[in-house]
């Protein structure tokens, strides 16, 4: 990390290229980092608790904002 992203609010540096309709075309890490941040919340660090975060997000998200089946289960999977 240099200088200037450093220096860089979170917010701008999580790279969210999709909006809630099409959540599961995010990276995974970026959407809970936007997602905690959003929260004002700091997110989790350790693989295993970003697992559970993760399922948790996928979880919530699918209610209102269904992926077509074929991604359902690939999302589930933290890369």
């Amino acid at each position: 990390m240099g200088k200037r992203e450093a220096n860089t609010p979170i917010v701008h540096r999580i790279k969210i290229k999709y909006g809630e309709s099409e959540w599961w075309k995010n990276n995974p890490e970026d959407l809970i980092d936007f997602i905690y941040f959003i929260q004002k919340k700091r997110a989790p660090t350790k693989k295993d608790q970003k697992i559970i975060a993760w399922k948790s997000i996928v979880e919530q998200l699918s209610k209102k904002y269904t992926p077509p089946e074929d991604i359902y289960q690939y999302t589930l999977l933290l890369t």
